[in-house]
C-alpha cells in the first residue's frame, strides 16, 4: 500500500525552499490501529549534481511535523475560528512521528540551497521509514529533482527590499525558568535572522543593551532601531497623547539619545541605525512629528526616521525619511511626490485588513496569502520595504498562563492556545496576529505562516533583479491588486521559474 509522488524545486544559490509531504497509511494496511499505528521518519540523500562532482551535503536538508492548534471565533475579522488548524512547526520525535487510523500527517520539508552551489540539475531522494512494532520497517523513497539557476539571493545585508520585523525579548524569560539567558537570547537573535528578518525591536521606550546591535550587525540588518521617539519623550511615563509633548520631554529624550548616537558612530553603524515614532499617529500630530523628528535631524541629520502614518497626503518636507503606510491604502501617484524627494515608501499589515477579499496571515487563512502579500510590493517598485509590529508577541487568554508548546498525547495537536489579547484581557482576540513563531523548549520554534514570509521576500529579491516592467507583469499574472489576486500555488511556481528564467538571460547578456 506504499505510493509516493516526487518533489521539484528550483531555487536561487542561497535560497530556502520549503515542501510538504503528506503521510497517509490506508484504512487496509495491516499496521493501522485506533491508536498510533506507525512511526514516520525521514533521512535525505546528498543532492549530486547531473554534470560535476559537486553535491549538495543531505545537512542542508531538514524537517519537521506540521502541527495544528485550536482556532476559535473572533469578532476581529471574517472567517475565524474553525477548530484545529495548521501552523506550528515541531522538531520530530527521536523515535518518529506518530501515524494515526485515517489521519493525513504533513511534513514539513526544507532544504537549504548553499550559496556556492554550481548551477544546473541535482538529483537525490527523500526517505520515509514506516517504523510498527507489528511488522518489519517500510520503506517508501520520494526522488528529489532540484534545479539550482546560475542566480544569487542577495544576502540580509545586500537585499533590495528592507523589512522590520519586531522582535520582542522582554517576556520570553517567563517561558525559560524566569530568567532570559545570553545564551537563550542569542538564540532567538539566530533563529529569525535565518528567516531574513533580523530581530530588530519597534517599541523602545529605553535603550536596549548595544550587545544587541553588535548581534544584528553580525547578521547583516540594514535597520537598527535606537529608540521610539514618541515614547521616550514620555520618559516611560503613561502613554499620552501627541499633543501632550512639551519642550522638556524633547530635551530629555534628546539627552537620552545623544551617548547611544555616540557609541553608534564610533561602531561605523550610524548609517544602518534609525529612530521610530508616531505609531499609528492621526494627522494631527503632525506638529509634534516635525517637532520630536525635527529635533532629531537637527542633532543628528544622517540619522534616519520612519514613522506608521496612515495619511492621505504626506507633506515631503516632514522630518521622516520612512514612510510605512498600511499595503491597502497605497496610492502610487500620491507617492510619488514622496520618492521623488529621495524618501522611502513602506508597507505593513496588522490586524486589518480582515476582510476576506484581502490578503492578510492569519492562522486560519490559506497559507499562500502570506507569500502572496510579498508578492504585491515584488510587483510595486516604489515600496521598498516591509514592517510588522511582532513576530513573538504572545498574549495569552486572561485565565491561564502560557509555556512553551507541547503536543498533546504525542499526537499533533497542541496545547497551544492561538489567541493573541493583543488589545488587553477583555478586548476581542486574534489567532495568530502579532506572532510567527512559538517558544519551544530549547528555544525558538517556527511556523508554516514564518517560512513561507521568508519564501516571500526572497521572491522580491528575484523580482527586484529584473526591470520594473517585466517585473510588474510577471507578478500580475498571480496578484494584482490587495483584493485581486489567485491563489493557485502551481501558477505561482511557473511564475517564479519564469522570473529567474528572465534573470538569467538578462545576466547571460
Amino acid at each position: 500500500d506504499l505510493a509516493a509522488g516526487s518533489i521539484d524545486i528550483a531555487a536561487m544559490k542561497g535560497e530556502t525552499e520549503n515542501r510538504q509531504l503528506i503521510v497517509r497509511l490506508k484504512s487496509s494496511t495491516a499496521v493501522v490501529e485506533e491508536s498510533a499505528a506507525s512511526l514516520a521518519k525521514i533521512n535525505f540523500s546528498p543532492l549530486h549534481h547531473q554534470n560535476s562532482a559537486f553535491s549538495i551535503n543531505k545537512t542542508s536538508w531538514q524537517y519537521w511535523q506540521v502541527c495544528y492548534v485550536d482556532c476559535k471565533f473572533t469578532t476581529k475579522y471574517r472567517s475565524s475560528g474553525g477548530g484545529w488548524r495548521p501552523d506550528p512547526l515541531l522538531d520530530p520525535p527521536d523515535i518518529g512521528v506518530a501515524l494515526y487510523k485515517g489521519l493525513s500527517q504533513p511534513l514539513w520539508v526544507q532544504l537549504r540551497v548553499p550559496r556556492d552551489a554550481a548551477p544546473g540539475l541535482y538529483t537525490g531522494h527523500v526517505v520515509v521509514t514506516f517504523n510498527s512494532t507489528r511488522l518489519a520497517p517500510l520503506i517508501l523513497t520520494v526522488p528529489v529533482k532540484l534545479t539550482v539557476w546560475n542566480i544569487t539571493v542577495p544576502t540580509i545585508r545586500d537585499a533590495k527590499f528592507s523589512s522590520i520585523f519586531s522582535l520582542t525579548f522582554g517576556h520570553l524569560g517567563h517561558y525559560y525558568g524566569g530568567n532570559l539567558t545570553d545564551s537563550m537570547k542569542k538564540r532567538y537573535f539566530s533563529f529569525v535572522a535565518q528567516q531574513r528578518i533580523p530581530g530588530d525591536a519597534l517599541y523602545l521606550s529605553h535603550l536596549r543593551p548595544i550587545e544587541d546591535y553588535h548581534i544584528l550587525a553580525s547578521q547583516g540588518a540594514q535597520w537598527m532601531n535606537l529608540i521610539d521617539v514618541s515614547s521616550a519623550a514620555h520618559a516611560g511615563s503613561k502613554k499620552m497623547d501627541c499633543q501632550n509633548y512639551t519642550q522638556s520631554n524633547i530635551t530629555n529624550m534628546i539627552k537620552l539619545l545623544k551617548p547611544r548616537v555616540t557609541r553608534m558612530e564610533e561602531l561605523g553603524l550610524l548609517n544602518r541605525s534609525y529612530v521610530y515614532g508616531f505609531d499609528e499617529a492621526h494627522n494631527s500630530c503632525e506638529t509634534y512629528i516635525r517637532q520630536l523628528f525635527g529635533e532629531v535631524k537637527r542633532n543628528w541629520p544622517s540619522l534616519r526616521t520612519v514613522a506608521v502614518l496612515n495619511w492621505d497626503e504626506m507633506p515631503t518636507d516632514l522630518p521622516v525619511d520612512v514612510w510605512v503606510l498600511h499595503y491597502d491604502n497605497y496610492n502610487p501617484s500620491k507617492a510619488q511626490p514622496w520618492l521623488k524627494a529621495g524618501k522611502q515608501q513602506w508597507w505593513y499589515h496588522s490586524i486589518s485588513p480582515g476582510g476576506l477579499d484581502y490578503l492578510n496571515t492569519f492562522i486560519e487563512r490559506p497559507l499562500i496569502e502570506t507569500r502572496l502579500l510579498f508578492w504585491l510590493a515584488a510587483g510595486n517598485f516604489g515600496v521598498s520595504g516591509w514592517l510588522y509590529y511582532g513576530v513573538d508577541i504572545w498574549r495569552g487568554p486572561p485565565c491561564c498562563a502560557r509555556t512553551v508548546i507541547k503536543r498533546i498525547n504525542n499526537t499533533a495537536k497542541t496545547d497551544w492556545d492561538p489567541a493573541n489579547y493583543v488589545w488587553g484581557p477583555k478586548k476581542p482576540f486574534a489567532n495568530g496576529d502579532g506572532y510567527f513563531l512559538y517558544p519551544g523548549p530549547e528555544g525558538p520554534l517556527p511556523s508554516v505562516r514564518l517560512h513561507n514570509i521568508c519564501d516571500g521576500l526572497e521572491d522580491i529579491e528575484l523580482f527586484r533583479m529584473l526591470p520594473e516592467d517585466k517585473a510588474s507583469n510577471l507578478v500580475r499574472r498571480l496578484v494584482r491588486s490587495p483584493t485581486d489576486f489567485s491563489k493557485n500555488p502551481a501558477l505561482m511556481e511557473s511564475t517564479r521559474r519564469s522570473a529567474a528564467e528572465a534573470v538569467t538571460a538578462m545576466l547571460a547578456g
